[in-house]
């Protein structure tokens, strides 16, 4: 169903409408929850970097909260953002607002070229504005605006590159991917399995040689994104470390056996969540599981002195200890982990009952009818490629993160995005059916 040519709705208004109220709500929510308030654990972390750059113009390679450094691109993003208002986090929360919005365009085209209905699309466009933990994220400071935007961005191209056959459009699919990883590392092992996954897809419609040039063409381009920050670590650091240091200790610290006290009972409350949590990131005022370790590992390895490649090893060993010491504890941790990263609800022990109960609604709501849209979106031409494709990303995104450390704010840049999209296909069909009285089959028919 598409509109009529005299109806003011139009791909390009419906866009525009997208934009403004995804930037008015966001900003409401900046305005409501303290413009220049922050409670993330890892904000304190950006900012200092940020104002690093913007006093001193260098990046420092040592320890933040955690041992290791933050990749670049989030704290240069800020960087940028405080070269026109200097150390004013509201304006950061507005620029943020910016990138939720342009990520709601971008679902709407993604919607439309999934769906090819500008009316999915702009429901699409519009939900995701109103997403409650899209927005949480936004009146923060966190990474997640940043990334989300450019994943649904490489995911689009890739998409469009599958579709056309234009090395150029891989290749700026591999710069975007690229820039994904500088922002969060986990992004380049995902795009790896999804150029992977093209190519396998290429392989008996255009042989193997076109089918292979494809994806060597994207990671070329994601390696010259890279490139040049890989390049500086070695000029600031003596090493080649590719973006940052923080792979080994993310594999200890998602796969400690203190983390088990999570999931066994240990924590069931929110006060006891948390105090665990602190205890785990040396957070009450006396060392915790991370620095024990590390002054274990200064004691028998002399861990100050080594090189960062070299730390990271010894957090990279350990870790490989825990996951082999205890094949069945490893089992049963994988397993939670999965089920944290797509649990319908927040942790019960770590936040109040009644948001619980509201995130429970709303993912469950999301849920269903992501569901029904994939249902629907599998009927369609060329449908079963994009199921394919979107179960493909999934699955590479929760293999990744259940390996590492899974949550829902882990989700969100790789999952939410494409429910969204999926539940307005679902919704969409539903109101057909429900409005027309039609038959499920016709009611498919009413997205065409």
């Amino acid at each position: 169903m598409q509109p009529d040519r005299k109806s003011f709705f139009t791909p390009l208004t419906c866009q525009l409408i997208i934009f403004l109220t995804g930037l008015l709500v966001m900003a409401a929510v900046v305005f409501l929850t303290g413009p220049e308030k922050y409670s993330f654990g890892d904000s304190s972390d950006y900012l200092n970097l940020a104002g690093k750059l913007l006093t001193e113009n260098v990046y420092p390679r040592g320890q933040g909260t955690f041992p290791f450094f933050r990749a670049p691109l989030y704290p240069f993003f800020i960087y940028s953002v405080w070269l026109i208002f200097p150390q004013s986090i509201l304006a950061v929360k507005l620029a943020q607002c910016i990138l939720l919005a342009v990520t709601s365009v971008l679902l709407f085209r993604l919607a439309s070229m999934l769906f090819n209905n500008m009316w999915v699309a702009f429901l699409a466009g519009l939900a995701y504005c109103f997403n409650p933990f899209v927005a949480l994220q936004v009146s923060d400071i966190q990474t997640e605006p940043l990334h989300t935007l450019l994943v649904v961005c490489g995911v689009i191209l890739l998409l469009r590159s599958y579709r056309t056959g234009k090395l150029w459009l891989f290749f700026l699919t591999g710069i975007t991917w690229g820039l994904g990883a500088l922002c969060r590392p986990s992004a380049w092992p995902i795009a790896l399995a999804m150029f992977g996954f093209i190519f396998l897809l290429n392989i008996k419609k255009l042989g193997f040689g076109r089918a292979f040039l494809q994806p060597v063409v994207a990671v070329l381009g994601l390696v010259l994104a890279i490139a040049p920050w890989t390049l500086d670590n070695y000029r600031q650091t003596g090493e080649f470390i590719v973006i940052n240091d923080a792979s080994g200790f993310n594999i200890w610290f998602g796969n400690h056996p203190e983390l088990m006290k999570f999931y066994d009972g240990s924590t069931n409350t929110p006060e006891t969540y948390s105090r665990h949590m602190k205890y785990m990131t040396n957070d009450l005022g006396k060392p915790g599981v991370m620095q024990n370790q590390i002054d274990e590992f200064e004691r028998t390895n002399g861990y100050y002195s080594l090189k960062l490649k070299d730390r990271e090893k010894l957090w990279r060993d350990d870790a490989i200890r825990f996951l082999t010491e205890d094949p069945s504890r490893t089992a049963t941790l994988f397993g939670y982990k999965l089920w944290d990263y797509w649990r319908p609800f927040l942790q019960p022990n770590a936040y109040p009952n009644y948001q619980v109960y509201i995130s429970l609604l709303f993912f469950s709501v999301l849920y269903i009818f992501a569901f029904i849209g994939g249902m629907v979106l599998f009927k369609k031409k060329d449908g079963r490629f994009y199921v394919a494709f979107i179960l493909a990303f999934f699955l590479a995104s929760t293999g990744l993160h259940v390996i590492i450390l899974a949550m829902i704010r882990y989700r969100m840049p790789y999952i939410e995005p494409y429910l969204t999209v999926l539940a307005a296909g679902g919704f969409w069909w539903a109101a057909c059916a429900l409005k027309q009285r039609l038959r499920p089959e016709k009611a498919a028919a009413a997205l065409s």
